[in-house]
C-alpha cells in the first residue's frame, strides 16, 4: 500500500523590518550575487517614498498597500503549449496563486532598471507607483499575458483534468 505523501510547506521568507512575506520575497527575487543587505536597503528606501508619497501615516497602511499594488500586478490566466495531435496549441490555463505572485515580482524586477530614474531606489518606487496607477510596463506585460489566454480560448476544451 502507497504511503501517504507528506507535504512540506516552503520556508516562509519574511523580511526583517516589517516581517512580511511579500516584502521578503520581493527582497530575494531583486537580490544579485547574494548581497541582501544591499537591496534591503534599497527597498526600504523606496517603501519610504511610495509612504510618502501617498501620505501613509503608519507601516501597517505601507504593507497593505503594497500588498494590494503586487496583488493587481497579478495575471489571472496564461497559456502553456501542449502537443496535441502533432500540433503544439496554446492552451489557457489559470495561473496559480503562488505563481501568479512570483511572475509579478518578477515583472517588477524586469521592467524597473529599464526606467529613466537616477537611481535603483526611485526606480523600483517609481514602478509600484506606475502599477497602482494601472500604468507601466509591469501592466502592459500583465494584460498582454491575459489577452494571448483570451485569444486563445478556442483550444480550452483540450484542457487535461
Amino acid at each position: 500500500m502507497a504511503r501517504k505523501k507528506i507535504n512540506y510547506d516552503k520556508h516562509k521568507v519574511v523580511d526583517t523590518k516589517y516581517n512580511n512575506r511579500i516584502i521578503g520575497r520581493l527582497i530575494n527575487i531583486l537580490m544579485v550575487d547574494g548581497k541582501k543587505i544591499l537591496i534591503e536597503n534599497i527597498v526600504y528606501k523606496a517603501l519610504k517614498m511610495i509612504q510618502n508619497r501617498l501620505n501613509l501615516t503608519t507601516d501597517a497602511e505601507l504593507i497593505n498597500e503594497i500588498e494590494s499594488i503586487i496583488h493587481s500586478a497579478k495575471a489571472t490566466h496564461e497559456v502553456k503549449s501542449t502537443r496535441i495531435g502533432g500540433s503544439s496549441l496554446a492552451i489557457p490555463r489559470e495561473i496559480h496563486p503562488r505563481r501568479a505572485e512570483s511572475l509579478a515580482l518578477k515583472w517588477i524586477k524586469r521592467f524597473s532598471p529599464l526606467r529613466k530614474e537616477k537611481d535603483a531606489v526611485q526606480r523600483i518606487a517609481g514602478e509600484l507607483l506606475d502599477i497602482k496607477n494601472n500604468i507601466g510596463q509591469t501592466v502592459q506585460k500583465r494584460d498582454s499575458t491575459n489577452k494571448q489566454a483570451d485569444a486563445s480560448k478556442v483550444f480550452a476544451h483540450h484542457i487535461r483534468k
